[in-house]
């Protein structure tokens, strides 16, 4: 049950032993069960995950694959779908190191193209996480993970880049990444855009007062010359 676990200071002692123990099932039961993280507990299971997904990248560890859903970005998606502070969010992205900084913005764009190959190709919506359906970023759902929303993602790209600008702006290895996310940033502009257009043709129609209460009954037109 979501919220099962409220806070305390026995729960920040159990979080730091899950994190030492790098116990990658119970750090998934605990951020689906965590009635809210606050800015220490978030910035360890960010640096935790951040170094174990650039750990595996690296040298694959030669055991049997995780079960589906338990990977360490899906700890990563789990923190993007709970629920966020931008002020706390940003004092723990803040501390992040710069190579941790690019790691999470990678798997953020990641994400976010997921989303852009929808846009890419006419009724391609099933191909893709819906854009705005809530049960995609349910916590705790498809075997323990979670798709994390759109809008989701864009808050958490627009705190990194607050939290980060200035380095990132200056360190060479990130600005394929910056590039990449303003290419996708302006494919969504252009169709939010085109969009737009049709907000004349429907917005009428979306009006309640535009419909009609009762169905029209029929009725006859008698015209009458003198």
């Amino acid at each position: 049950e979501a919220g099962a676990l409220s806070g305390g200071a026995h729960e920040s002692q159990l979080l730091a032993a899950l994190c030492d123990a790098r116990e990658l099932e119970m750090l998934l039961l605990y951020v689906r069960h965590s009635a809210d993280l606050d800015a220490a507990g978030l910035l360890a299971l960010l640096r935790l995950a951040l170094h174990e997904r650039k750990r595996v990248a690296a040298a694959p560890p030669p055991r049997p694959p995780p079960k589906m859903g338990e990977s360490w970005e899906a700890l990563l998606d789990l923190l993007v779908c709970a629920p966020r502070n931008d002020v706390f969010l940003l004092q723990a992205l803040r501390w992040l190191s710069l190579e941790d900084a690019l790691v999470l913005l990678s798997r953020l764009l990641e994400l976010v193209s997921s989303y852009a190959g929808a846009w890419r190709l006419a009724g391609a919506c099933a191909s893709g996480p819906p854009l705005d359906d809530d049960s995609s970023s349910v916590r705790g759902g498809g075997g323990g993970g979670c798709t994390p929303m759109l809008g989701q993602l864009v808050g958490w790209t627009n705190v990194l880049l607050d939290a980060h600008a200035s380095q990132l702006l200056m360190h060479a290895p990130a600005h394929d990444a910056l590039q990449q996310l303003g290419k996708l940033a302006r494919r969504h502009v252009q169709l939010c855009s085109a969009m737009k257009g049709l907000k004349g043709y429907v917005g009428q129609a979306t009006l309640k007062q535009s419909r009609p209460i009762r169905p029209i009954p029929d009725y006859s037109l008698e015209l009458l010359e003198m």
